[in-house]
């Protein structure tokens, strides 16, 4: 009797589809409940239009097994929840505004009900790198002088322990190769598991790479010379500041840009722009050239007694901004400041000092818990020097949040003053070791890049630290004092999926997204082909370091589907995505 009773519901439902493939969306529609829902918690179901299946009790229902309603179409086979595509807003940033748009266009026709948000990138930062608070974000992954070294890109961004790994992706397989680069200081077999490591995110999708994004900055060549750019950085790396050189009375320049920072506390800092200040205020024991290279700058030199023991000798004659000498005990106290600030983005880089010994005023030794490949370009070269007779003084618990409007460094300029949303100006430290030939900087804000290309045209700033739109790059190159740069990137462009949620945990789905990512449209009808597609965290323009033979996820809206066919999930009458079947 029960078997007649199964095989009579689950004929009955079919039949429903057939006749009626959108009953359930309107009763949908009428009832603000979907019909599985109400088959399954309201006891019965009303009468569906033609009059002919009036009443279904709840008791047969509860005999019939989920995986024939399922393979009616009736059963717990839910449609995929809304997504929210976060970005920046269309005012602040146009062309990645067009982007999230043009990816959730595409990503509509999987049968998914997409929302792009746009907000200032403030936002942004809060809910995808601090609170995890997104399900999809498009942002971009900074190509800094530091991170031609492939750590950043490899470790940080998708180790399931890098302090960078704001996705939340976790694999044992490729943390292996990710440890494994960290330790092998041979570069060539260092480079086998780069290479692998890029192999398994670009199968695995935990982020899509979408565009190498080139660079377009303007100057004004008419006020200033020697002006020095660098891959993903542009006219913003540390050496431009450091060979400008004045060509009238006018000693002090004027750089735009479309946001303020957010800070100037050094174990505090999260964006790019921050980054950017800090290290013209602080110095480094090592700079990374024009040409990737790691060169020692506070520190005069650097011996490897052995592969976990480093000994440092500082320059000797620095001073702090406020004249206090710079010794060895500033470097250790640096360093173990920064080992403690677990929210620290430069946290990370200090635990592979075990221990810090000074061995007199101007050297110190750094003994690794292990051998660390990125050790000299990446801890040495991004820790900042920080001044022990004042940091020492602050409650530990206070660093993070310490807000002094005039920090004190050694670096070659010196914070003046700071007028939130108007304008920064540094002055030149006149007793560092490389006194720059500028008498300062002047960082101008302006709300909108509009306002920067009017201030550029009128003369009133420099140059720009912005990106501009190959439009507006256009525009500006007919001025006379003006010209134009462009610069290849080894940073990129990419949608962040939030995997710990579901449906982004499952790489399946993520794939499949990554293949609805309209990349080439994206270059050619926003960027004007101004860059290339990516399909690494790790770019072409960082050549020794990047995989070329990986695949190629670009678009393909048939392989997209196919991909969440064979993963389980199922398509409905009206195209709507539903998870896989548990």
């Amino acid at each position: 009797m029960a078997d007649r009773r199964r095989r009579w519901v689950a004929k009955l439902a079919v039949k429903a589809q057939q006749d009626f493939p959108d009953g359930a969306k309107r009763t949908e529609n009428r009832h603000n409940n979907s019909l599985t829902d109400r088959m399954l918690t309201g006891g019965c179901v009303m009468k569906w239009k033609r009059g002919w299946m009036t009443m279904l009790g709840f008791g047969m229902l509860m005999m019939l097994p989920l995986q024939v309603l399922a393979q009616s179409g009736l059963g717990p086979v839910t449609r995929v929840r809304p997504i929210e595509l976060i970005v920046q807003s269309a005012g602040a940033n146009p062309t990645e505004f067009e982007t999230a748009q043009m990816i959730a266009a595409e990503w509509r026709k999987l049968g998914l009900e997409v929302t792009v948000n746009g907000m200032d990138w403030a936002r942004i930062g809060e809910k995808v790198f601090q609170q995890y608070d997104y399900d999809a974000a498009v942002v971009r992954y900074s190509g800094r002088a530091e991170r031609i070294d492939p750590y950043h890109f490899i470790y940080q961004i998708l180790h399931s322990k890098g302090r960078s790994n704001e996705v939340g992706y976790r694999s044992a397989e490729y943390d292996k190769y990710a440890d494994l680069q960290n330790e092998l200081t041979d570069v060539q077999k260092r480079q086998v598991a780069v290479f692998r490591a890029q192999e398994i995110s670009a199968r695995e999708q935990p982020l899509t790479p979408i565009v190498n994004r080139n660079q377009i900055h303007v100057y004004n060549h008419q006020t200033f010379e020697g002006y020095q750019v660098f891959t993903g950085e542009g006219l913003n790396v540390f050496w431009n500041y450091m060979g400008l050189r004045p060509k009238t009375a006018r000693k002090t320049v004027r750089m735009a840009y479309a946001q303020d920072n957010e800070t100037l506390n050094p174990t505090n800092m999260f964006q790019f722009r921050d980054f950017q200040v800090a290290q013209l205020i602080y110095d480094r024991l090592v700079r990374i050239d024009l040409a990737g290279v790691p060169q020692e700058w506070a520190a005069e030199s650097i011996k490897v007694v052995n592969p976990t023991t480093y000994r440092v000798k500082l320059r000797s004659g620095m001073t702090f901004h406020d004249g206090k000498p710079v010794t060895a005990e500033d470097v250790k106290f640096s360093v173990e400041l920064f080992r403690e600030i677990k929210g620290s983005r430069l946290w990370g880089l200090a635990q592979p000092a075990q221990e810090l010994r000074v061995l007199d005023g101007l050297t110190v030794e750094f003994l690794l818990k292990e051998p660390f490949a990125p050790f000299v370009a990446n801890t040495l070269g991004q820790l900042f020097i920080l001044p022990k007779h004042i940091w020492s003084k602050i409650p530990l618990k206070d660093v993070p949040s310490y807000a002094d409007p005039k920090p004190i460094g050694s670096g070659p300029f010196k914070v003046e003053y700071w007028q939130r949303d108007r304008e920064l100006k540094l002055a030149r430290h006149d007793n560092h070791f490389s006194k720059p030939a500028v008498d300062g900087i002047i960082r101008v804000v302006f709300p909108t890049v509009d306002g920067i290309v009017g201030a550029l045209e009128r003369g009133e700033v420099d140059f720009t630290g912005w990106w501009l739109e190959p439009a507006e790059a256009a525009r500006l190159r007919a001025v006379a004092h003006l010209k134009a740069i462009e610069v290849p990137n080894h940073g990129f462009l990419a949608v962040d999926y939030n995997n710990r949620r579901d449906p982004f945990k499952h790489a399946a789905f993520r794939r499949a997204l990554a293949y609805a990512v309209p990349k080439q449209r994206i270059l050619d009808l926003l960027l004007e082909k101004h860059g290339s597609l990516a399909f690494s965290t790790v770019g072409p323009e960082n050549k020794f370091w990047h995989n070329p033979n990986l695949e190629k996820v670009n678009y393909d809206l048939g392989k997209a589907r196919q991909i969440l066919l064979d993963a389980g999930f199922r398509f409905d009458g009206s195209g709507r995505l539903h998870v896989p079947k548990q």
